[in-house]
């Protein structure tokens, strides 16, 4: 009798591990499905703004001819960057944790795209259609960011900073709107009021890699400094400054002079230290959390 009892007994404790093990299994599967279609949902946004983008080309082309060539390439790159944080969602999704991420450069993100929605409005700047697809895209993918942020973060500190910051991002934007509207009563005065809080905005958000480049060159490590976000944060600003000199508009120049110069340091930093840096490192896998989180877009046109 004790023996069949221990047999039922072991025979349970397999069975519960089963069941335990065949979850386990299922909610990891169910997390790497959810993280497919998050991924997938850029690809649809990706080829959504690229089909827009031959729309107006050939609809452009014939007035502007090849100088919207570059214009393009910076709408480009500038949605590569506003892109660039789906590894590290897909990974907070399967982790359904944020780890060691902040806020702060998606809250920063969102009000910057706002500014330059608002900046290629009609009432502000007319005829600057790509510009506004460009960051409306942006903005709405800034909220998604947040919004994943805020449902997978378990520090209520962090939830209270996301509600907050939206909170006062939308009291801020809407007083800098109805400021542009009510004391300015034309396009050119609004454009550059305008204009230059989206480039200070552009300067900020341009030097936050600073602390990052700091880090690099103490620890010698370029693993909080993945190289592709390197990279598509040099191309960007590099196509955007092209484009400001066709011709010269300082407001283009400034922002993205300064976000290609940084851009070029961390990418010599990078060539200069890999070599120093532990195999595994976050550079090589696109998902690792890293600090170099979000480089934000300065999608600009000529005022």
């Amino acid at each position: 009798m004790q023996l069949k009892t221990k047999y039922i007994h072991k025979a349970s404790t397999i069975y519960i591990m089963d069941c335990h093990i065949h979850y386990a299994t299922h909610t990891h599967t169910l997390y790497v499905s959810f993280s497919y279609v998050f991924i997938l949902f850029y690809f649809i946004c990706l080829s959504t703004l690229i089909f827009l983008f031959v729309v107006v080309y050939y609809s452009l082309y014939r007035i502007i001819g090849h100088f919207l060539n570059i214009f393009l390439a910076g709408n480009f790159t500038s949605l590569c960057l506003f892109a660039s944080p789906v590894f590290t969602f897909a990974r907070i999704i399967k982790m359904k944790s944020v780890e060691e991420f902040h806020p702060y450069p998606y809250l920063a993100g969102a009000l910057n795209c706002f500014f330059w929605v608002f900046y290629g409005s009609p009432m502000v700047h007319p005829n600057s259609i790509l510009l506004v697809i460009t960051n409306s895209i942006g903005f709405v993918l800034e909220l998604a960011y947040l919004a994943m942020f805020f449902h997978f973060s378990h520090s209520k500190k962090q939830r209270l900073i996301v509600v907050f910051g939206l909170i006062g991002g939308a009291v801020f934007a809407a007083g800098i709107a109805l400021i542009t509207l009510l004391v300015f009563h034309n396009t050119d005065r609004r454009s550059l009021f305008v204009g230059a809080i989206c480039v200070a905005f552009s300067i900020i958000l341009s030097a936050s890699p600073l602390s990052i480049m700091k880090q690099v060159i103490k620890t010698k490590s370029v693993e909080f400094m993945p190289f592709w976000i390197c990279l598509a944060g040099f191309c960007n600003g590099t196509v955007w400054a092209v484009y400001a000199l066709l011709p010269l508009d300082p407001f283009i120049l400034t922002g993205n002079g300064v976000g290609a110069l940084l851009g070029f340091v961390q990418l010599c930093l990078h060539i200069k230290y890999r070599r120093t840096t532990p195999k595994g490192g976050s550079n090589d896998m696109p998902g690792k959390p890293s600090e170099l989180q979000l480089p934000v877009s300065q999608n600009q046109v000529s005022v």
